[in-house]
């Protein structure tokens, strides 16, 4: 119920042995592993990415996605997804034949089999590659086969998907799975027995704003490090991506499009916005998403080894598409370049990250027109993924008729159902500062067109104020937390659904979440009958077994950033000031807010967020019907050592049955 730290934490870790593809031995820290030819690119974090940015490579992948798992019969299907040019196909292959996956089953094969290398830094920060890194290929009883469905195709390049599917039985196993495109190499993917605690692993943020942290922040290795160390311990069985799989920024530093979304008033962003979305621009964009998901997902040392082996579940977030989408005006948000953008976006993440395309969603499990999904993650938990951007804007997360959808579903789930994780990429709960309504009357003053602005702009100030699309720096990042004003009452009836089905189905919420690139625990709990809202700054922490029979009791849980660097001090500090007192949750002040402070002394108000690249390890339905959170922060930027913080949710169990 409570929660609980320890100061630091590091595995064991062998020598390793000399890497390859650059002449040193070693990979560079952030690079995307050796290519085809042996040579890699420059930069994991490249602000451009081309096809020449892959240097010739011509297969990515495989990279698995959970499918889906059925608890009362216990078929567990995943797919695999490997992208590959004409050009390589026939080279392997011998011409245009559809490629093959085979799998075998390895029964009880236990922990540490799933990923047995370990990684380890350099002096320098950088990452060799250990020994057997390769995932030779070795013999294995082939019981199943799938030739290879091609979901699409750009320009030379297809997109093979593969179905591999088992029943979970009374032991764990392991698939063992190999690619025809992928010659010489195998990979390991970890089976849960039917009543086992599913083990899974959540990320955000896999991606560095500036090219320039690089160095400093040894890429996004480090953590990953951690977490393949993890998984060779004790397998994960899925990977839960947060938003921000990869940061798609870099796009407006292409030729036709740099500059474009520097827009500083209201005139020259309606300028920008009547441009034209011409055929040249769509190639500049599709090369661009392309080249960087392809370099991205499959050429980084240690990410692409976990997507080979652990099979993902992801939401996107802005960056996913690039910086602020869907919190811009409408002139910008429904101009025919942002939506060639965004069509351009959506068509690779729905590739690289589901495994599906537009057409196809419905038929693949999906919601509302969108890449909505809720899975059972074992027998006893059900995760929930909203889609908050495809439909977003300045007022709206969620897609049309959601929350009307998310109730049947989640009224639907199976009566062995005890937890629901609510997957969102941005927290529902998180300190807000108090400056929304000053930076709307600055953006107002700045590139409005009434005397005040005019003035402003004749005068320089207005240039002296940072801009985008139009709007002033990082007024889109508010406008896109749910803690804005636009938002609060889509927020509460999210809340109200989950409330209204905790109580009826007898089964705990939890929230999971990323995007603000710290680590942080809230909750919101029924507020005491005989407390008015506006007294709700005084109430107390409820104890435990109080928490444990309160439908109220949601608890959510900040993992972010697993790459990216943390937000300055000061700023965090305010942001702990202005979290540190609960409060009735607008529009639904049944509910109380409060941020925890999990990160130090309970008096400490520092100690509500961690300023520290992290992630999160879930042990889902463990003993006692309880979910495990573990929080795994680097106790430095860049090193092997972690701090560990966890916490534990129980059940929903009212009193009478906590006897």
């Amino acid at each position: 119920m409570g929660c609980s730290s320890s100061t630091a934490a590091k595995s064991a870790a062998p020598p390793t042995a000399a890497g390859i593809g650059n002449g040193s031995g070693r990979l560079t820290a952030g690079a995307p592993g050796a290519s085809i030819s042996g040579t890699p690119p420059a930069n994991a974090v490249l602000p451009y990415y081309t096809l020449a940015s892959l240097c010739g490579r011509g297969v990515f992948g495989p990279f698995l996605k959970l499918a889906s798992y059925e608890a009362e019969s216990g078929e567990y299907r995943i797919t695999a997804l490997v992208v590959c040019s004409a050009a390589a196909q026939a080279s392997i292959l011998g011409g245009d034949v559809p490629p093959q996956l085979v799998w075998g089953e390895l029964p009880d094969s236990g922990a540490g089999e799933a990923w047995r290398h370990e990684y380890t830094a350099g002096p320098g920060g950088d990452y060799a590659v250990p020994p057997g890194a390769t995932n030779a290929e070795e013999a294995f009883e082939v019981v199943g086969s799938a030739v290879g469905e091609r979901l699409a195709t750009w320009r030379d390049w297809q997109f093979w998907r593969f179905k591999l599917s088992t029943t979970c039985g009374a032991d764990p196993k392991q698939l063992k799975y190999k690619v025809d495109l992928v010659p010489g190499r195998a990979f390991t993917v970890s089976v849960p027995a039917a009543a086992e605690a599913w083990h899974a692993a959540f990320y955000s943020c896999n991606g560095l704003h500036n090219p320039a942290d690089a160095g400093r922040t040894h890429g996004i290795q480090p953590l990953w490090a951690d977490l393949m160390r993890q998984h060779s311990y004790r397998p994960y069985h899925v990977l839960l991506g947060g938003g921000d799989q990869l940061y798609n920024d870099g796009l407006f530093e292409g030729p036709l499009l740099k500059g474009w979304d520097q827009a500083q008033d209201d005139v020259e962003s309606a300028a920008r916005a009547a441009q034209p979305f011409t055929d040249a621009l769509r190639g500049e964009m599709e090369e661009y998403y392309f080249s960087h998901y392809a370099s991205h997902f499959g050429t980084q040392p240690i990410y692409s080894d976990a997507l080979a082996t652990i099979p993902s579940v992801n939401t996107w977030d802005d960056h996913d598409i690039v910086d602020g989408w869907g919190s811009y005006p409408p002139l910008i948000q429904n101009a025919p370049i942002m939506q060639g953008l965004f069509a351009a976006s959506k068509f690779f993440y729905l590739l690289f990250q589901h495994h599906t395309t537009q057409e196809c969603l419905a038929a693949d499990g999906y919601w509302c027109d969108s890449s909505s999904l809720l899975l059972q993650l074992g027998a006893s938990t059900a995760l929930v993924v909203p889609d908050q951007r495809t439909f977003r804007t300045q007022h709206n997360c969620l897609p049309p008729g959601y929350l009307e959808r998310l109730g049947a579903e989640l009224r639907a789930l199976p009566a062995s159902t005890r937890h629901v994780i609510v997957m969102l990429a941005g927290p529902i709960l998180y300190s807000a500062l108090p400056v929304q309504e000053t930076l709307q009357k600055l953006d107002d003053v700045a590139t409005g067109d009434d005397l005040l602005a005019v003035v402003m702009q004749k005068t320089g100030l207005a240039a002296k104020i940072t801009k985008r699309f139009g709007m002033v720096f990082i007024l889109d990042d508010i406008i896109d937390q749910w803690s804005a004003s636009q938002h609060v009452g889509e927020k509460a009836a999210l809340l109200r659904l989950m409330v209204s089905v905790a109580n009826e189905k007898q089964m705990r919420f939890s929230v999971l979440s990323g995007d603000v690139h710290c680590a942080g625990y809230g909750m919101f709990h029924s507020r005491p009958a005989d407390v008015k809202p506006g007294d709700a700054d005084d109430v107390p922490l409820p104890p435990a077994d109080t928490r444990i029979a309160d439908a109220g009791f949601i608890p959510q849980i900040i993992s972010s950033a697993i790459a990216n660097i943390p937000p300055p001090a000061p700023l965090l500090k305010s942001l702990c000031v202005c979290g540190r007192k609960p409060e009735a949750v607008p529009h639904f002040e049944e509910l109380v807010q409060r941020m925890f402070p999990l990160f130090g002394p309970a008096g400490d108000v520092d100690s509500l967020l961690l300023g520290r690249r992290n992630w999160c390890d879930l042990v889902c339905g463990s003993a006692g019907g309880s979910m495990d959170f573990t929080l795994r922060a680097e106790s430095a930027m860049g090193s092997e050592e972690v701090n560990v913080f966890t916490i534990k949710v129980p059940p929903l169990l009212r009193f009478w049955q906590q006897q």
